[in-house]
């Protein structure tokens, strides 16, 4: 990890990525999806390849900017009414070519929060958790990545209960890779945990004279049992929302998750 912190030159990197996302918030404006998927991906990249004292706090302002999208969609575009046509009119409009339909969001507008931005929402949880516990406190970590796993879920089982949509079928499909590469990093990162209090259980036990190991038990050894049954609890989750990721492949080794060492 001595990649990672890399001096002044980062935060001021950092804050010139989240400058656009504030100034808008300052300003009054909501950011659109553009912006907040280009800084997203910006973000990731500075993540992957260690740069994490820019990646946090940029991973930190698109959450809370995306927080305060609205929670309802906006109104429906309504067309101009345009003066009565006269009968001659409406027929000869029958030989005409049909009106264009409507251009698909272009992404210059602000998103507001339906399933599927949710889900983006807790996908950013997943990689602020990544980072916080490779870097700061493993325990902050997994509680952000368990926090990002039961809001995948809680919109998952939402959006499988609407099926048909185009707009459903996206969200879905983002749901259940948040909610996949949650699960995978929660039960990761405990069984690392349990795996290392573990051992520091057996080291304490190996240097203690065996007259005493009857009566004693280690705050190592609490731990341990605590991480353990967190990661039968993850465990657990992962066997209960089987049936809503059957169609999603085990998530490969997690870029992050691959340079975030234990």
């Amino acid at each position: 990890m001595g990649s990672i912190a890399r001096g002044r030159g980062q935060a001021t990197n950092g804050g010139f990525l989240r400058r656009p996302v504030d100034d808008a918030q300052r300003e009054g404006r909501t950011p659109s999806s553009n912006l907040l998927k280009a800084l997203t991906a910006f973000a990731t990249h500075k993540a992957s390849v260690g740069e994490v004292s820019a990646a946090l706090p940029t991973f930190v302002s698109i959450l809370k900017a995306r927080r305060e999208l609205s929670d309802s969609p906006p109104p429906p575009k309504v067309s101009s009414g345009g003066p009565s046509k006269s009968l001659l009119e409406m027929v000869g409009g029958v030989f005409q070519p049909p009106a264009y339909p409507e251009a698909p969001d272009d992404g210059t507008s602000a998103p507001w929060r339906d399933a599927r931005e949710l889900c983006e929402e807790a996908g950013l949880r997943l990689y602020i958790g990544e980072i916080l516990y490779a870097t700061r406190s493993k325990e902050e970590g997994v509680a952000w990545t368990r926090e990002a796993v039961d809001a995948a879920e809680e919109q998952l089982r939402k959006v499988t209960e609407k099926k048909g949509s185009a707009v459903d079928k996206e969200a879905k499909k983002t749901c259940q890779q948040c909610l996949s590469t949650g699960l995978y990093n929660w039960s990761a990162m405990a069984a690392a945990l349990a795996n290392v209090e573990s051992k520091r259980k057996a080291d304490a036990k190996a240097q203690e004279p065996s007259r005493f190991r009857f009566w004693s038990r280690t705050g190592s050894e609490a731990t341990a049992d605590r991480w353990l049954a967190e990661e039968k609890v993850a465990q657990e989750r992962i066997r209960q929302t089987k049936s809503l990721l059957e169609e999603v492949a085990p998530p490969p080794s997690n870029p992050l998750m691959a340079i975030f060492k234990v």
